[in-house]
């Protein structure tokens, strides 16, 4: 997301204005994270969900109103056949932002993020 975060300056866009209205000047992204499992494995959605947070946490991200990362669920444990097997399927979003917003940074500084975590079920 460090290569994505970045402040918008066009004035227009896909031929429509832009005319940004923020007061602040804090930039957002928004977080997917989706888990799949087979129906017959142990649900460890949870810890899933908990690692995606803490390692948003660790890079300094924060929710965009709150103290540290949050995911919501957009729909959980959806059964989904695929290749003649059985699955489980969930996709979570937040809107994150980098907490160096709040700590006087200039507007135009991106967060440096030294890790990408990827997981499979």
């Amino acid at each position: 997301m460090n290569t994505q975060l970045r402040v918008f300056d066009l004035p227009e866009y896909a031929g429509f204005p832009v005319k940004l209205r923020a007061k602040e000047s804090c930039i957002y992204g928004v977080v997917f994270a989706s888990y799949v499992r087979r129906k017959h494995e142990p649900d460890t959605t949870n810890d899933f969900v908990k690692r995606v947070r803490k390692a948003g946490r660790d890079v300094g991200f924060r929710y965009h109103d709150g103290p540290f990362p949050l995911l919501t669920p957009v729909y959980e444990h959806v059964p989904v056949k695929l290749l003649q097997a059985n699955y489980l399927v969930s996709l979570y979003i937040g809107l994150w932002r980098p907490e160096a917003a709040e700590k006087g940074h200039s507007k135009g500084e991106r967060l440096s993020v030294k890790r990408v975590m990827t997981a499979s079920a």
